[in-house]
């Protein structure tokens, strides 16, 4: 399963990388010709255009300051308080550009330009700026405004041409870094895609190795085997399934055992049945003419002749009983259905034993008739009250056996239906539970005499019938058996009486 898990990890791994080669050159190919519009020489030649038509305005706009400052005109200055609201970068400047050294130019109108115009950022506003000597001989700061898209677009102009010039310089560098980042995404995304395949690679594995080990413990004979449920959907369906089946399959083993073992005992009760049955009467007719042929008059010897033949019939009757119960479970006809009155077939059974052994109870939910075979049901009865009482008086108990009669509903596979629970309570010792299904089976018996048939006979002609026993602990100590049998309706049935 490892090798499959490797498989579907590089399968995984194959898809992600079959369109790395083609994506990278498509993207080398995207990032160049994202690149040529900047890099065009008309492009680049026509920013340059620009700035220098616009350096020519600011020349302009400087003559037309200068041609103000020389005509001796109203001209704006900055004040004291003006200089002071100076942020320190620009006071700075200032103080630098004013410390420099000046030639300074004569004009014909007397005034003298100590520092020419230029243009300087002053208080957030783009600004003409130049200093010349006042009346008294002190330095005095004149400015002018300038037009502000005028200052943005030789500061916009300026900047593109900067970058298109690095670009040009840096191209290769840039479609290098830009590869690589993508490289490096894409790289990214193959080890998420790596991890996210190793993690559904052995969510899918796992379980069907765990499947894989469990049909081989089954096939080794493990019935019991199971598999962890660690998976969802269909794989969770198949698992589920699988330990669905193994339990059909150890269920029906156990079936399977148990039909072997019935057989087996059919077919030796038959075998035994006959070997028995056939001596038995002239063992008993050979001890009864040996009593009664004796011509002597010793009253010992006759005394011990009829306690013999006594002997022998008592254990002759005891070995007919023994060879019925044999041909009973060696025969078990099928079943004469019929429509019975379940409560005369109850009162037939505690009849059999008397009140002060035997009491019956139909509670108000229970059918009034039930379609079956009167004698076989009659018999199975007899064989649970006989039970009930050896049972009893195993421990001392001598209240009456309870049978109860009920109604109830009956679930098969064809369907649900009308049911009629009957059920036989005794004081007993009760039935241990792991050997509650084991006393339907033959040769299973607590009795110190007996075969252990009597309970397997009963189960036998239960499950005939369509139905169920089975036993339970009963409240306060004892047992409790359990027959139910399915009621079908009698308009669909039919009556046959």
């Amino acid at each position: 399963m490892k090798k499959t898990r490797l498989q579907l990890v590089g399968i995984l791994i194959l898809v992600a990388l079959l369109p790395l080669v083609p994506t990278v050159f498509t993207a080398r190919a995207l990032f160049n010709r994202s690149l040529d519009p900047l890099l065009e020489t008309g492009i680049l030649e026509g920013a340059r255009a620009g700035l220098t038509s616009t350096r020519e305005l600011l020349a302009f706009e400087k003559s037309r300051f200068h041609d103000a400052i020389a005509s001796d005109a109203a001209l704006d200055t900055l004040t004291a308080g003006e200089m002071a609201a100076l942020d320190p970068r620009e006071r700075s400047a200032i103080d630098a550009w004013e410390r420099a050294p000046k030639s300074g130019e004569r004009l014909s109108s007397g005034r003298t330009v100590l520092i020419p115009p230029e243009r300087f950022p002053l208080g957030g506003d783009e600004l003409l700026i130049a200093r010349i000597a006042g009346d008294d001989g002190v330095g005095v700061w004149v400015t002018s405004p300038l037009p502000p898209e005028l200052a943005e677009r030789a500061a916009t102009l300026t900047e593109s041409i900067r970058l298109v010039e690095t670009v040009r310089r840096e191209r290769g560098s840039v479609i290098r870094s830009l590869v690589s980042t993508f490289l490096v995404v894409y790289g990214g995304l193959l080890v998420i895609v790596l991890v996210s395949g190793l993690y559904l690679a052995s969510r899918v594995t796992r379980p069907i190795a765990a499947l894989g080990r469990g049909i081989r413990r089954v096939a080794a004979g493990d019935l019991d085997s199971r598999v962890p449920i660690e998976a969802g959907g269909e794989l969770a369906t198949l698992l589920t399934n699988f330990n669905d089946m193994t339990t059909r399959l150890r269920t029906q083993q156990t079936e399977l055992v148990r039909l072997e073992k019935i057989a087996a005992w059919r077919q030796m009760s038959r075998r035994l049945a006959h070997e028995i049955k056939n001596p038995l009467t002239p063992i008993q007719l050979a001890a009864e003419q040996m009593r009664d042929t004796y011509p002597g008059s010793d009253a010992e010897h006759r005394r011990f002749l009829d306690e013999a033949c006594a002997i022998i019939q008592e254990e002759v009757e005891a070995l007919r009983s023994l060879v019925a119960e044999f041909s009973q479970f060696a025969r078990m006809p099928e079943p004469q259905l019929d429509w019975v009155d379940a409560s005369e077939l109850v009162g037939e059974v505690t009849g059999l034993y008397g009140d002060d052994k035997v009491s019956a109870r139909v509670t108000p939910t229970a059918p009034a008739r039930i379609r079956c075979d009167s004698n076989q049901i009659h018999r199975a009865l007899i064989n649970l009250v006989s039970n009930a009482l050896e049972a009893q008086s195993e421990i001392g108990r001598t209240e009456p056996v309870e049978i109860t009669l009920e109604g109830g509903r009956w679930k098969s596979e064809s369907g649900e239906a009308r049911a009629l629970h009957i059920r036989v309570f005794d004081r007993g010792p009760g039935v241990p539970e792991a050997e509650r299904r084991r006393i339907f089976e033959p040769d299973v018996t607590s009795k110190s005499q007996g075969m252990g048939l009597g309970l397997a006979i009963v189960e036998n002609t239960i499950e005939r019938h369509g139905g169920v026993i089975s036993v339970d602990d009963r409240d306060g100590g004892g047992a409790v058996f359990t027959v139910t049998l399915p009621v079908p309706s009698e308009e669909t049935e039919g009556d046959t009486e």
